[in-house]
């Protein structure tokens, strides 16, 4: 039996996509999530990063929840003008309808970047709540950044 279990463990680590760099799910919070910061590369490299939020319904709602997350990093960008690179961003939007019924944009789709050598590449998320609650909606952020080959 203990000769399954280990050949089981070697086959599911082995089997882990090295690629993934970053894939420590948030807290749950019923609250705006700070800056996370899933990697800095050394140097230049692309990158793909897609989320899935998990909802849970508030009780009593005035209105929906609205949550912007929010992805942030430095590209590169060649020119005179802008020798450090730009930053680049990407919000999506995540509602919580009031009554809990409907969850709407909970899969964030993959979108595909190129990062400067040394910056962050991090994500935060804005909570907007939908006015007065008796118990708010809460969240768990499931993040995946890959590096690209």
């Amino acid at each position: 039996m203990k000769h399954a279990i280990f050949f089981f463990l070697l086959a599911l680590f082995a089997s882990r996509d090295s690629r993934v760099v970053y894939e420590t799910p948030s807290q749950v919070v019923s609250a705006s999530l700070g800056e996370t910061v899933m990697a800095r590369p050394a140097e230049e490299r692309t990158y793909r990063f897609s989320a899935y939020v998990e909802t849970q319904p508030g009780e009593g709602c005035e209105y929906d929840t609205v949550m912007y997350l929010v992805r942030s990093y430095v590209r590169i960008t060649p020119g005179p003008k802008s020798p450090q690179g730009l930053s680049g961003w990407q919000r999506s939007v995540v509602t919580i309808r009031k009554d809990g019924s409907i969850v709407e944009g909970a899969e964030i789709p993959a979108s595909v970047f190129r990062v400067r050598a040394g910056t962050a590449i991090s994500y935060h998320v804005e909570y907007l709540i939908g006015g007065r609650c008796k118990t708010r909606p809460a969240y768990r952020v499931f993040p995946v950044l890959e590096r690209m080959q």
